[in-house]
C-alpha cells in the first residue's frame, strides 16, 4: 500500500484540506475490473486502509447536514445498488466506517436493465439487503426509479422518478429518505426545485471538486473512483479533489508552484 514517492511527496500525510465525496459503483471479486466505473474488491479494501491508517475521517453525505461537520474527511458514496456492493458495505462496518448509497428504485431485487453500451448488467441489492444496510447504520439514497435522464423527462415524469423513488425506498426501510443523486449527473434548476419540494435535504453531482459548506447541498460535488485508481492515484484525488490527477496535470501544478515561488 505504498505510494510512489513522488505522490508521496505531493500528498504529505495524506488527510484533505476540506470535505471530498467520494463516487464508487460496482466493487467487484473479481482480479480485474472490467470496465471504468468497477473497482475491485482488492483495491476498494486497499484504498479504505489507506483512509484509516491516516485517521482520516469517513462518514455518509447526511453527517454534511449536522452543524457539528468535521472541516475535512471524506464521504462515500455508491450509485445505483448493485448487489456486489454489500462486500464493500461489510469491510466498512467492520472498520467502523459508513458510507451512501443511491439506490434505483425500481430495480431493487432486479438487475440493472438501464445499462448500455460498456456498461454491465448486474444484479440489485434486494429489500433485504437494503433494509441490511440500513441496521449496519448506512445510509440509503434514492437515484430516481428508473436511471433515466431527467433532464429528456416530462415534468409528470420528473415528478414520478423523484418522488417515486423517495416513495419505494421509505416504503422499505420505513424511514425517511433525505438525499438524492441525479442519475448521469444531469440536472437544471426546475429538476433541483423538484428534488427540494418533495424532501430531499441534500442531491450529488457528477461535477469535480472540494465540497464547500457554503454552497447549494443539492449540487454536492463528488469525485470518481475509477477501477484503474492505484492507491496513489487515489491518494493524489484526495489531495487535488479532482477526477484528473494525470501526470501531465501534476506536472503542470508543480511547474506553477516553483514559478510562483520564484516571483
Amino acid at each position: 500500500m505504498k505510494l510512489d514517492p513522488i505522490t508521496q511527496a505531493m500528498v504529505g500525510n495524506g488527510v484533505p484540506k476540506g470535505i471530498v465525496v467520494l463516487m464508487y459503483h460496482s466493487i467487484t471479486e473479481a482480479q480485474h475490473a472490467t470496465w471504468p466505473w468497477e473497482v475491485t474488491l482488492a483495491d476498494f479494501t486497499a484504498q479504505l486502509d489507506y483512509l484509516v491508517d491516516r485517521s482520516i475521517g469517513v462518514f455518509p453525505v447526511g453527517r454534511l447536514l449536522d452543524s457539528d461537520c468535521p472541516l475535512s474527511g471524506v464521504v462515500i458514496t455508491f450509485d445505483d445498488g448493485y448487489a456486489n456492493n454489500m462486500n464493500a458495505a461489510k469491510l466498512m462496518y467492520e472498520r467502523g466506517l459508513s458510507a451512501t448509497w443511491y439506490v434505483v428504485s425500481n430495480e431493487v431485487g432486479a438487475v440493472s436493465s438501464w445499462a448500455k453500451g460498456s456498461e454491465q448488467v448486474l444484479p440489485m441489492m434486494s429489500q433485504a439487503e437494503l433494509k441490511a444496510l440500513d441496521e449496519m447504520g448506512m445510509e440509503v439514497g434514492a437515484h430516481s426509479r428508473t436511471h433515466c435522464d431527467l433532464i429528456q423527462q416530462s415534468p409528470q415524469s420528473i415528478q414520478d422518478e423523484i418522488y417515486g423513488s423517495k416513495q419505494d425506498l421509505e416504503n422499505i426501510l420505513s424511514k425517511s429518505v433525505e438525499s438524492f443523486a441525479y442519475p448521469y449527473g444531469h440536472f437544471n434548476n426546475s429538476i433541483i426545485e423538484t428534488v427540494k419540494q418533495v424532501g430531499f435535504r441534500s442531491a450529488c453531482i457528477t461535477r469535480s471538486g472540494w465540497y464547500r459548506p457554503e454552497e447549494d447541498k443539492l449540487q454536492v460535488r463528488r469525485i470518481t473512483v475509477f477501477g484503474s485508481d492505484n492507491v496513489s492515484t487515489f491518494a493524489r484525488k484526495l489531495i487535488f479533489a479532482d477526477n484528473n490527477v494525470s501526470w501531465p496535470k501534476m506536472m503542470r501544478y508543480m511547474t506553477r508552484r516553483v514559478m510562483t515561488r520564484g516571483a
